[in-house]
């Protein structure tokens, strides 16, 4: 499975997981805001939100293109391509 980059570029960026979550969550500017379990998943890439849990299958591409945005990147640099070549 594909390792998301989003803990990699936050950091870089100088984000930590609750500033991210904040960011995210006013840009989307939601009724319903994006959950800390959620952010959690896609920080660590793991289908439970655990460092060392199950890596993550789906993911939301609208959600994952809001936090390129807040981390001022491009959506695919959020993707761990060289590892989608690796699983097809």
């Amino acid at each position: 499975m594909t390792r998301l980059r989003v803990r990699d570029y936050a950091i870089e960026k100088g984000f930590n997981m609750s500033q991210l979550l904040a960011a995210v969550n006013q840009r989307l500017n939601r009724d319903s805001p994006i959950a800390m379990g959620t952010i959690r998943r896609y920080w660590y890439s793991t289908k439970d939100g655990k460092e060392s849990g199950s890596p993550i299958e789906l993911v939301d591409i609208l959600l994952l293109n809001a936090i390129a945005k807040v981390l001022d990147v491009e959506l695919m640099d959020l993707i761990n391509t060289g590892e989608l070549e690796q699983d097809a």
